[in-house]
Formats: C-alpha cells, structure tokens, sequence
C-alpha cells in the first residue's frame, strides 16, 4: 500500500518447505535491512521476466524444492525395491515367501501409513 513517499507491506508464509524456512530465516537475520533486499531482489526479477510488469499474464511461482507425493511414494518404492532385490533388509527367519502382487500391497500399505506422519 502506498501511504505518500513510502509503500508498506505485510508479508506472511508457512516454514512448510526447506526453501521456505530458509527464506525466513535469512529475512529474520536481515533485521531493518529486509526492505532494502526485497527491492534489489524483485528488481532483479522483474529485469529477467519484464512480462510480469504488463499486468495481462497471471504469476506462477513454482517451489522447486517441494516435493509432490506421488514422487515422494515412487522414490519410496524404488529404495525399498532395491534394498529387497539387494537383500538389504533384514529377513524374518519365519517369514513366508512373499509373490511380487503381495509385496507391492505391502508397500502400497506402508506408504498410504505416512499420512500419520502429517
């Protein structure tokens, strides 16, 4: 909001991401410096992407460093797949012989788990 010879701003955004926390937590070192950072940085920005400043075209900011589930799942799968193919896992001595469509149920279960984690 511009108020005569100044704009003032609120920013808030969740600690929800790596890139985000890092953010916030060089801005919380930068102290009264954070105006002056913000400036450059978004003027830096706009130099590289002036077709931000036309005001027809929508803004999409994509987190790089956030991961979507169904990559976090198949990254999941693939490690457990090859420490079972490695036999990298401890076995059960008394454990059955699990088939293939049985171990990929297993491991569909323990991932459908990790919203617990949430």
């Amino acid at each position: 909001m511009r108020s005569g010879n100044t704009y003032r701003f609120s920013l808030q955004f969740g600690a929800d991401t790596e890139s985000r926390i890092r953010a916030g937590e060089f801005m919380e070192r930068l102290g009264n410096k954070k105006s002056a950072v913000v400036v450059t940085a978004l003027n830096e920005y706009l130099e590289k992407h002036p077709e931000l400043e036309t005001g027809t075209l929508r803004i999409k900011i994509e987190d790089k460093n956030q991961m979507r589930r169904a990559q976090l799942e198949e990254m999941i799968r693939t490690i457990v797949l090859e420490q079972l193919n490695q036999g990298g896992l401890p076995k059960m001595e008394a454990a059955p012989v699990e088939q293939p469509d049985s171990l990929q149920q297993d491991i569909a279960a323990m991932l459908d788990n990790l919203d617990f984690f949430r």
